[in-house]
């Protein structure tokens, strides 16, 4: 079991509209939405212009001979620095993995939802998405690399079907245990 606190820096601003560049500050950040959309919207925080988030992320693990189980919750507070941004509000994602342990090759998946908007007076899971992820890791000895394609499957509550709007991503990772 692992719990911590995080926080997020603004790395990225709005820049202020002038007459030679009146660009909304919505079409500022289209990129950005974009990356939160490819990932399932996981970890706004990370994508969030114009805020300093605050990040309490829990994970707990199971190990067994062949088969690995991890889940973990991340509640997250989104707090504006600039003119530009909205009001603090609070971030939810969590998250469950299962991997099969067959040496050094580890297939798994993992199923993902993200609520980026917990502070709505009428929240009715509307802003939330699901992802699917099917991944491959492989470990030698402390370091590993994983890849996977993880597929961003909507609204909860709707019925998953094919849509111009769903996105995909490709990730990529290597690291070392300690």
């Amino acid at each position: 079991m692992r719990m911590g606190v995080g926080v997020a820096v603004p790395l990225a601003r709005h820049q202020d509209a002038d007459e030679l560049d009146a660009r909304r500050p919505e079409t500022q950040d289209a990129n950005y939405t974009t990356a939160a959309a490819v990932r399932g919207l996981a970890d706004p925080w990370l994508w969030a212009l114009d805020t300093i988030s605050v990040v309490l992320p829990m994970a707990v693990g199971l190990d067994l001979p062949g088969f690995q189980l991890r889940a973990d919750v991340a509640l997250g507070m989104l707090i504006p620095v600039s003119r530009t941004a909205r009001d603090t509000h609070f971030v939810a994602q969590a998250s469950l993995e299962a991997a099969l342990g067959l040496g050094m090759l580890e297939p798994g998946a993992r199923v993902q939802v993200v609520s980026p908007r917990l502070t709505e007076a009428t929240w009715d899971g509307e802003d939330s998405r699901v992802s699917l992820e099917p991944f491959v890791r492989v470990r030698l000895g402390p370091a590993f690399a994983r890849a996977g394609v993880r597929i961003d499957l909507g609204d909860p509550r709707a019925h998953p079907a094919p849509s111009a709007s769903r996105m995909w991503a490709l990730g990529l990772g290597l690291g070392v245990g300690f």
